[in-house]
């Protein structure tokens, strides 16, 4: 017997984002904006400016552009006060609403807090989205003729402060993470893409093969 042909892949369709709801918004709005207080007025606030400027070359007008905040100590809300459905982990015991001490990123349109990404001191995973978080990529002067992507919002705000009127940046978040709708759109209009994910297996795989067949 001739062995089958393996069925062709389906071709790649962007999914529009999902918005987060009234209440997770609400939430999402106080816990940032305590974050962002503690990250300036704070001594580890200080300590995490210092590594942001010297690790990351963020200027202060940067940061606070970004709306980038800390968390000082993990948190564990009930998820309903999130307004998120009940949930069980993998040992039966009920989830909660984790929101680990680090780094706060957010993800901000329209006004509207959309996602919080924190990247923890230590400790595996080293960045966690918050439940109930859109998943857009970050996109920073969008009107640009060229765009660069990268996998971190850290990079993704570097670009912006030094080469803001030149190109887009757009942040995926992760060399797996795929383009939602409106940023695919915007993408396929754009003159020149360049692909600069992180140097490590995930993203030379993702740069040679889902970039340059897409776009």
């Amino acid at each position: 017997n001739v062995p089958a042909s393996p069925s062709p892949r389906p071709a790649w369709t962007p999914s529009p984002a999902q918005t987060p709801g009234a209440i997770w918004q609400e939430q999402a709005t106080a816990f940032l904006s305590k974050a962002q207080h503690d990250l300036f007025y704070t001594l580890p606030g200080q300590e995490m400016l210092n590594w942001l400027f010297a690790q990351k070359g963020l200027s202060d007008q940067t940061i606070k552009a970004a709306g980038l905040g800390l968390n000082l100590i993990d948190r564990f809300d009930d998820r309903q006060t999130w307004g998120l459905p009940p949930a069980n982990g993998p040992n039966g015991a009920i989830k909660k609403q984790w929101l680990p001490a680090g780094l706060v990123i957010p993800l901000r349109r329209n006004g509207e807090v959309q996602r919080l990404r924190i990247r923890r001191p230590e400790g595996e995973p080293r960045y966690v989205v918050v439940s109930g978080s859109c998943m857009a990529p970050l996109v920073l002067s969008s009107d640009r003729a060229a765009a660069i992507v990268v996998e971190s919002e850290l990079d993704a705000l570097l670009i912006e402060q030094e080469a803001g009127n030149l190109v887009s940046a757009v942040a995926l978040g992760s060399a797996s993470a795929r383009p939602d709708r409106v940023t695919h759109k915007l993408l396929t209009g754009k003159a020149r893409l360049l692909v600069a994910l992180d140097t490590d297996e995930a993203g030379a795989t993702s740069a040679w093969q889902f970039w340059p067949n897409t776009y």
